[in-house]
């Protein structure tokens, strides 16, 4: 029993974890929108979150291409209506 205890609190770890990371990388993301385009934090975080919807995709999976470079802020600028 205490084993499944000590593998059940490493899953929760790893979770735990995962779920930091995935967060740390879209705050990193969307402050990379703010600054591109001098919007609040909070408007970049919708322009971020619209993009992922009309693509169908994850928020994580887009914060990773804008911090990657894959792909430019603008793209997300524009297809949430916030571009020049």
């Amino acid at each position: 029993m205490e084993r499944g205890s000590a593998a059940a609190g490493e899953d929760i770890l790893t979770r735990t974890q995962a779920a930091v990371s995935a967060k740390a990388t879209v705050d990193m993301a969307v402050g990379m929108i703010a600054a591109s385009a001098g919007l609040s934090v909070p408007r970049a975080a919708m322009a971020l979150h619209d993009y992922s919807h009309q693509h169908s995709r994850r928020p994580t999976d887009v914060a990773r291409a804008l911090i990657s470079r894959e792909m430019p802020a603008a793209s997300v600028l524009a297809a949430s209506g916030q571009s020049d």
